[in-house]
C-alpha cells in the first residue's frame, strides 16, 4: 500500500472505529441534557458490573442506553465525574477524557500513510518525523504512562487525583490506545478496504 500524500486512507475498519468511539463520546456529553436536571447523582458503582440497572430502566431510550453503557464499564463515582445539566455524566472523567483521546486518534489515523510494515506505517504514522524506535518507544510511554501512574497512585497511596488531571491522562491514554490500533490496523492486510 503505497503513502497517501495525506488524503484519507480508505481503511473502513479505522473509520467505523472513529464513527463508533465518537457517537460514544458525544452521547456521554448528550445524555445528560435528555434528562431533567437532577436526575442522575449520587452514583458510586463498581466497573465491569451493572450497579443501577433499576435507574437506567426508568429512563428514556436514548440516555438508558447510554447510562448503561457507562454501568458496564466505569465505577461511575460521583467525586470523580462531571456534572452536566446537574446530572452526573455516564462515565467518569479519566474515561471522558479516553473517549475524547479515542476519538482524536482513530481521526488522526484516517490520514496516515500506510505500508506493509509495522516499523514504517509507524515512522509513516508520525509522518517521518519520529523514524527512530526509542523515540517512538518514548512517544508511546509519554501517552500511556501518565494514566497509569495516576491510577496507581490513587490505588496504593492516599494521593486522589483531581479530575482534570485524570481526563488529561485519560485523554493521553485514549491518544496512545487509538494510535497503536490503528498502527496495527494499517498494516495488517487482512483489515481494510475490503473491511
Amino acid at each position: 500500500m503505497p503513502c497517501n500524500n495525506g488524503y484519507v486512507n480508505g481503511n473502513r475498519f479505522l473509520m467505523a472505529c472513529f464513527v463508533i468511539i465518537l457517537t460514544i463520546t458525544l452521547s456521554i456529553f448528550i445524555a445528560p441534557f435528555s434528562l431533567e436536571k437532577g436526575t442522575v447523582n449520587s452514583l458510586d458503582g463498581s466497573a465491569w458490573r451493572m450497579d443501577y440497572c433499576k435507574k437506567w430502566n426508568g429512563m428514556p431510550l436514548f440516555p438508558r442506553l447510554v447510562y448503561y453503557f457507562g454501568d458496564m464499564n466505569c465505577h461511575q463515582k460521583c467525586y470523580r465525574s462531571y456534572f452536566l445539566n446537574e446530572n452526573q455524566m455516564p462515565v467518569c472523567a479519566r474515561d471522558t477524557g479516553m473517549l475524547m483521546g479515542l476519538s482524536l486518534g482513530f481521526f488522526v489515523s484516517l490520514f496516515a500513510p500506510t505500508d506493509f510494515a509495522i516499523k514504517n506505517t509507524a515512522f509513516n504514522f508520525f509522518h517521518r518525523r519520529i523514524n527512530d524506535a526509542k523515540k517512538l518507544a518514548i512517544l508511546f510511554a509519554c501517552l500511556f504512562l501518565p494514566s497509569v501512574i495516576d491510577g496507581f497512585l490513587q490505588m496504593y497511596t492516599g494521593y486522589e487525583s483531581m479530575n482534570p488531571v485524570r481526563t488529561a491522562t485519560g485523554f493521553l491514554l485514549g491518544v496512545g490506545i487509538a494510535f497503536l490500533a490503528s498502527i496495527l490496523f494499517l498494516t495488517d492486510p487482512r483489515i481494510g478496504k475490503s473491511f
